[in-house]
């Protein structure tokens, strides 16, 4: 793990994959191969592309960084090993919508930074998972105060994470 500042002043941490370091200071309960799973699975669903965006046609242009989905799924056995890193782990867990609001997705998040480690929609889910089985582990009372403590919010209402 590295934390380093972007071009915007953003302090990151960079998880690396192949030497992977990790200060255990900065993990609450936080297994090294549970972490690998969650960004791994991420890098197979997930990305961000860097982009520019101007409000209006006077004001000035700057920077964002745009989530991008695979067409790939996650596996049962995937899901499984991420509903059981959940579950033992500190990983904050909680339902966001995606695709500009299109879509209802979900985040696993570094309990200690609130960065995102796994990010993914619900049509990535195999058969038979979707929001309603995934509720039954982020409304958890222990995963929701841990979210609380990161200033995040969420409600088990599928339809507030899409239009």
């Amino acid at each position: 793990m590295e934390r380093v500042k972007n071009r915007w002043g953003e302090t990151k941490t960079l998880y690396h994959l192949n030497i992977l370091y990790l200060n255990m200071a900065t993990l609450r309960t936080v297994n090294i191969k549970d972490l690998e799973l969650l960004l791994r699975i991420d890098k197979k669903l997930h990305g961000t592309q860097q982009s520019t965006f101007t409000p209006n046609m006077s004001g000035a242009p700057f920077e964002v960084s745009i989530d991008t989905y695979t067409d790939a799924s996650m596996t049962t056995r995937e899901i499984q090993g991420v509903l059981k890193a959940v579950e033992k782990s500190d990983f904050v867990f909680y339902p966001i919508n995606t695709a500009m609001g299109f879509a209802v997705g979900f985040q696993i998040a570094n309990p200690d930074t609130n960065e995102a480690l796994l990010t993914f929609k619900e049509s990535q889910l195999p058969r038979n998972y979707d929001f309603k089985r995934l509720s039954e582990y982020f409304m958890q009372p222990k995963n929701i105060e841990r979210a609380k403590s990161l200033g995040i919010s969420f409600v088990n209402d599928r339809s507030h994470y899409d239009y």
